[in-house]
């Protein structure tokens, strides 16, 4: 539920005078930043209990809106699910500029980690925004794939295809969850960086984070955003103009699917983020998988399914989130198995 502070709160005074400095966190370190808000790792400064907090400034500092409400409201209308990070509750803060460069520990960042809205909101002599804590995490997924894809794992860290397997189920049953729940809620944003180990090291499983561009349904397809998210991972509905609204495309959680295919490509065959468009062009139009396909053949035929250009077409997640290639794979594992145990 909301914070008692938070819920309700539309607006944030609008006058210059500091109404409120109270910070309940200390900030251990920075964990990422991203289009619409910072990620720190803190730790509460009476119970210490650790977390990761989410602060969203308000640019235009003056109203709070219901869109920038829209991804805490939607986070924490989820029930609890090991495949999707746990959200703890949002309220809103009013800081000075010189306690939000401590905050956000600004004095350690390297200019490339600078972004332009960044910079425009330290202008304001008072800085207003909101702030969500959820539970901290370990590595994204795309920390694994860049040192998966260059080789550069520590022999514990590199991964068993039982293990890759069980990180693309961990994403499957995410999805399987938040589309097929009491809510119907759309990521918009699956992507590896929006996925996380549950503890330092690549400890899995995994789970999804990061609901900033998420939206609730009322029926399985409608009129939404058009072009949102990565353009990497994006499915072709998501650019296909709908209607004489040139800013609204018609889609709908298919569209996670296919990002979710994508994802699953690059799990069982991690290239270079150079090399990341080809290997996707490949996939989606030429409609290979090249040594993935040679290699895992029913994990292939998935991803085929997953990016299919028609989403009616794409495979359907079972009630267990879990898809028919990887337990007809297993299935034959156990069978020669079963057949190598008879013959001893």
């Amino acid at each position: 539920m909301f914070n008692a502070n938070f819920h309700g709160q539309d607006k944030i005074g609008p006058s210059d005078a500091l109404t409120d400095t109270r910070w309940p966190f200390d900030t251990i370190g920075l964990l990422g930043i991203g289009s619409f808000g910072i990620v720190i790792h803190a730790v509460n400064s009476i119970d210490r209990f650790e977390s990761a907090v989410k602060l969203i400034p308000n640019r235009m500092n003056s109203k709070v809106t219901g869109q920038e409400f829209r991804e805490a409201r939607i986070w924490a209308s989820l029930e609890p699910h090991p495949n999707i990070v746990k959200y703890i509750t949002s309220s809103y803060f009013e800081l000075s500029t010189e306690k939000f460069k401590e905050v956000i520990q600004w004095s350690q960042w390297s200019s490339g980690q600078t972004q332009e809205w960044i910079k425009a909101c330290l202008y304001e002599r008072i800085l207003r925004g909101l702030y969500l804590q959820m539970e901290v995490c370990g590595e994204s997924l795309r920390e694994w794939l860049d040192l998966s894809s260059q080789q550069c794992l520590a022999e514990n860290e590199a991964m068993q295809d039982k293990d890759k397997k069980c990180i693309c189920e961990d994403i499957l049953a995410a999805l399987d969850f938040i589309h097929n729940g009491n809510t119907l809620v759309i990521h918009r944003d699956i992507r590896p960086e929006n996925i996380y180990f549950a503890k330092s090291g690549f400890t899995h499983c995994v789970k999804v984070g990061d609901f900033g561009l998420s939206n609730l349904l009322n029926m399985y397809c409608q009129t939404q955003t058009i072009e949102i998210g990565n353009s990497n991972y994006r499915a072709p509905e998501l650019e296909d103009q709908h209607g004489a609204d040139p800013t609204k495309a018609k889609y709908g959680p298919a569209v996670d699917l296919y990002a979710a295919g994508l994802i699953i490509a690059e799990v069982f065959d991690p290239v270079p983020l150079a090399q990341l468009k080809k290997k996707f062009r490949d996939i989606c139009f030429k409609r290979t998988t090249g040594i993935l396909g040679h290699k895992y053949p029913s994990v292939g035929q998935l991803v085929l399914r997953l990016t299919n250009e028609e989403p009616r077409e794409r495979h359907r997640i079972g009630s267990d989130g879990k898809y028919e290639s990887f337990e007809s794979e297993r299935s034959e594992e156990r069978r020669v198995g079963k057949e190598c145990r008879s013959r001893w």
